[in-house]
């Protein structure tokens, strides 16, 4: 909160009266202190000649006792309870005069006032006694010893007591000193710690006089609701034949707290009447009260008039009529408890003087809404040298209603300073005074707040700008904004607004309203009817291409909104951050028509322009910003999948980058790709968002094929790729036996070769083969792994001839070829001749079977031989010799007989380490006996 900091500047009129007061408040103690040496030593420098004899009025302060009251005090001195609240009118009491409590002081008599007059004229006193100063002195004195005697008295009472004859002494010495000058009145009061609450000093100096003229001036000091103030005033009265005509002016200052107020009067006196009027105008303004918390008061402004008048023929008998107006909102003519707006009184009273000592009064005065008070009042008339029996002679009172007899009278007027009050702006509420805007923007309210118990809300009030749309918007306790509401088209107000609020502390005080007017000067502006076009558009990345965008604000009705450039807000987002793309500053070409250009880069891009203003935001526009075409050309051709099967169906991937001159991919473009070595492409390309086309291929045939991508252009790139045979589809293409008939002697080898190839006769390398060969010979390997030309050979060897299957299987495929193992040559201790009978009839049909078996040295039948049975010493015929495995057979048939052994020979040569058969022939008629030898 804000703290506001003042310094008070009095005018040149509060320090007068200032300095005036001090003077008073220096005065009146030197005058008690001096008091009786003046009157002592009085001589004949005065306007008026002092009596001779001089008396003293004592009082003294009375501490009610229990069950004491006002009534009872009043009985107990023998005076009237009027006369009683009379003497203490200048006191002022916590509760009231009627409702003193036992501990309250209150003023009593202790002895008749001396005789004082006016003239110098010596009076015959009527009795000595009465007029004998000391006569007096010594009675009063007496009178209040018995009167304290009487009240069992203790300290508080002695010192009480000591006080009022103090005080009384006190006053009756100033009040006579005070005499020789003019008109007197004074009241001392004094308490416990001597303040003099409750005094009062009146007093008329006459400063030049004729008869028919008095210059005077007159003061007063006097503590009236515990407020210390000074009245000081001058005055001319002007005596004619029959009537007085006057006039005063009189300054009044609080010396408690600060007040000071200016007051005029005039005056019309004649004989038993008089009338005045008096005007109060203040000179200070607001200060903080003591009186109620949180209230400032100052003087009221106000004014009066007076009527007061006695009847001739009884003189003792008066009336008097009085009208009071004192203007404010909060004036205390009834007392700061009962303020009051402007309030008037009317007061009614009559009064009553049996002799010039003593007048009762009783007032009625009426005010604004029924407030009243009724008073009744006792006024000890002392007249400052006038003897005692002139004041308790009742033919005298007559002489008192004269112009004469009034010459010197105090001005009648209120000397009392009426307050008014009002409530501390504790809080203070400001706003801005004035507040234009288009329909739909948010205005701050610029809400200050100065506030001494701190804020605890703002109410406010705009009902006619809420029915139209418009919103408060509190941002934070004390930060307040307005959206203005819709542009009335048909408004009578001219879309003219107010709002009013009034900020709350947190004790419940309030502010003073503050307002302020708002105008909405233009509708708000539409997003449907407005137009930012065109919404798409596209340009080459050449770094030189322009678009030109163009913005239309308008209203609902699609009225042109005129706004400044500088309202608008253009929001570009970009999706390349360096594609070089330049959008313009905005250009107002007419009334609400705004145009800006998008100027292509070299890189492509897509720019959103946002336009926004006024709370509003337009429907973007985007520019696109794409690769030049005319510039395309193939940057790379690459393989991104190879090493497929060469299954027709499996296939490699080339990948191609189109791009153009500034290196933008080129999206859209058609590329032809072609292939050689039998692969098939499946089908063209055209280039994604990024300038990228991938093109398959497919072959039957494993081994390189060259790719090549062309464009429209006949721009072109070429790749190689690789297709592999299918290993998936292996197969036993061939089982070649590469050489044959080795010998069964277990280390001739007879040679075989088998190929793998895929389902298209592609070769497959590295396949592995596994082997299988019949019983009877192995191989050089279970399995054998195929070679880059898909084949791999192998060998067999067998000790035993004959023919043996050999199969090769790979991926579940089988295929076998047969390998033929041969004997070797004819081993005599293996082979055998046999005949089936030695001897036989030389009749040429008879015949010895014989029988050669060949073997090897394994033991194996030697085929294939040219065996040839020799007979020898025995003559005959040998069959044609017959072979059945290995085994030899012929027959041999004679006509003559002989004796002789029968041998064999292969290949023309005579096996000599095969025994020969015995052969022996003898003649079908003749017995032989034949001797045969090992």
């Amino acid at each position: 909160m804000k703290k506001i900091c003042k310094t008070k500047n009095f005018s040149p009129g509060v320090i007068l009266v200032s300095w005036l007061n001090i003077g008073v408040q220096a005065i009146v103690p030197l005058t008690y202190a001096f008091a009786p040496s003046l009157a002592s030593a009085a001589g004949n420098a005065r306007f008026l000649k002092a009596p001779a004899g001089e008396a003293a009025l004592d009082t003294k302060i009375y501490t009610l006792s229990a069950g004491e009251t006002t009534a009872s005090v009043a009985q107990k001195y023998h005076m009237s309870l009027e006369a009683l609240r009379k003497l203490n009118q200048f006191r002022t009491f916590a509760r009231g005069f009627d409702h003193l409590q036992p501990g309250d002081e209150l003023d009593v008599p202790l002895a008749p006032l001396p005789a004082v007059k006016w003239s110098d004229e010596p009076a015959a006193m009527a009795s000595r006694s009465q007029d004998d100063p000391q006569a007096q002195k010594i009675a009063g004195v007496a009178t209040q010893a018995g009167n304290f005697l009487t009240n069992s008295p203790n300290g508080d009472a002695a010192a009480s007591m000591a006080r009022g004859m103090a005080t009384g002494a006190a006053s009756t010495e100033v009040q006579q000193w005070l005499s020789q000058f003019g008109t007197a009145r004074l009241q001392l009061d004094v308490d416990k710690k001597f303040s003099l609450k409750n005094s009062q000093l009146d007093l008329l100096i006459p400063l030049y006089e004729q008869q028919d003229k008095l210059l005077f001036t007159q003061g007063s000091l006097h503590r009236t609701d515990d407020r210390s103030q000074t009245n000081l005033g001058m005055g001319m009265r002007w005596f004619n034949d029959g009537y007085m005509v006057g006039g005063n002016t009189f300054l009044d200052y609080d010396l408690s707290r600060d007040h000071a107020r200016m007051g005029m009067g005039v005056e019309y006196w004649r004989d038993f009447l008089k009338m005045g009027a008096n005007s109060y105008l203040r000179l200070t303004n607001w200060r903080d009260s003591k009186d109620f918390a949180d209230y400032q008061e100052r003087p009221a402004n106000g004014w009066d008039m007076r009527l007061e008048g006695w009847m001739p023929a009884v003189p003792q008998l008066g009336a008097n009529l009085k009208y009071e107006q004192y203007y404010g909102k909060e004036v205390a003519l009834f007392g700061k408890d009962n303020r009051q707006k402007d309030p008037h009184a009317v007061t009614v009273g009559v009064n009553y003087t049996p002799f010039p000592l003593l007048t009762l009064s009783a007032d009625q005065r009426q005010g604004k809404a029924g407030q009243n008070d009724t008073r009744l009042g006792m006024q000890f008339n002392i007249q400052l040298g006038t003897p005692w029996r002139h004041q308790f002679d009742s033919s005298a009172v007559g002489a008192m209603r004269t112009l004469s007899g009034s010459r010197y009278d105090l001005v009648d007027r209120n000397n009392n300073i009426i307050l008014e009050y009002r409530k501390k702006e504790v809080i203070h509420l400001y706003t801005a005074d004035r507040l234009a805007g288009y329909a739909g923007e948010q205005k701050s309210l610029n809400v200050s707040i100065n506030s001494k118990y701190g804020l605890e809300r703002i109410d406010w009030s705009a009902p006619e700008l809420l029915a139209a749309g418009g919103k408060i918007v509190q941002e934070s306790v004390d930060n307040y904004s307005i959206v203005l509401p819709d542009y009335n088209f048909d408004a009578a107000n001219g879309n003219v607004y107010e709002i009013s609020g009034v900020a709350i502390d947190t004790h419940g005080n309030a502010s003073k309203r503050a307002k302020t007017t708002l105008t909405v000067t233009q509708p708000a502006i539409n997003n449907t009817t407005s137009e930012f076009t065109p919404a798409k558009s596209t340009l080459p990345a050449d770094n030189a291409s322009q678009q030109t965008l163009t913005l239309r604000v308008k209203d609902i009705q699609g009225n042109p909104v005129d706004i400044g450039e500088d309202e608008i807000t253009i929001t570009t987002k970009n999706e390349q951050e360096n594609s070089g793309a330049k959008v313009s500053t905005l250009q107002r070409q007419e009334s609400g028509i705004f145009t800006l250009v998008v100027t292509a880069g070299t890189g492509t891009d897509v720019v959103k322009i946002t336009p926004s203003a006024r709370a509003v935001t337009f429907t973007p526009a985007s520019v696109t910003v794409e690769a030049d075409n005319a510039t395309a050309q193939i940057k790379t051709l690459e393989v991104v999948s190879d090493n497929a099967a060469a299954d027709g169906t499996e296939t490699n991937q080339v990948k191609v980058a189109v791009v153009d001159a500034h290196d933008n991919p080129v999206p859209n473009q058609t590329v032809t790709f072609t292939a050689d070595n039998g692969a098939t492409i499946i089908d063209n390309a055209t280039t994604d968002a990024n300038g990228l086309a991938i093109a398959s291929l497919t072959s039957l045939k494993a081994g390189e094929a060259m790719v090549t991508a062309a464009l429209e252009n006949k721009t072109t790139k070429t790749v190689k790729t690789t297709f592999v045979s299918d290993e998936k589809s292996a197969v036993i293409a061939e089982l070649n036996v590469v050489s044959d008939n080795a010998t069964a002697d277990g280390k001739t080898e007879n040679q075989l070769k088998v190929s793998v190839t895929d389902a298209n006769g592609n070769v497959i390398d590295n396949t592995p083969v596994t082997l299988k060969v019949e019983s009877g010979a192995t191989l050089s390997s279970d399995s054998v792994t195929t070679d880059k030309e898909g084949a791999a050979t192998f060998s067999a060897m067998s000790t035993t001839s004959g023919t043996f299957k050999v199969t090769a299987t790979t991926n579940g495929h089988a295929k076998s070829a047969s390998i033929t193992f041969v004997a070797g040559e004819v081993v005599g201790v293996k082979s055998t001749l046999q005949a089936d009978k030695t001897l036989i009839a030389s009749d040429g049909s008879r015949a010895i079977n014989l029988t050669f078996t060949a073997r090897d040295e394994n033991n194996n039948a030697v085929t294939g031989l040219t065996v040839a049975f020799v007979p020898d010493d025995v003559e005959g015929q040998i069959s044609a010799v017959s072979e059945h495995d290995g085994v030899y057979t012929a027959t041999f048939t004679s006509t003559k007989p002989s004796v002789g052994s029968i041998a064999v020979s292969v290949n023309g040569t005579r096996l000599e380490e095969l025994k020969a058969v015995d052969a022996g022939v003898y003649s079908s008629t003749l017995s032989l006996s034949v001797n045969a030898s090992a």
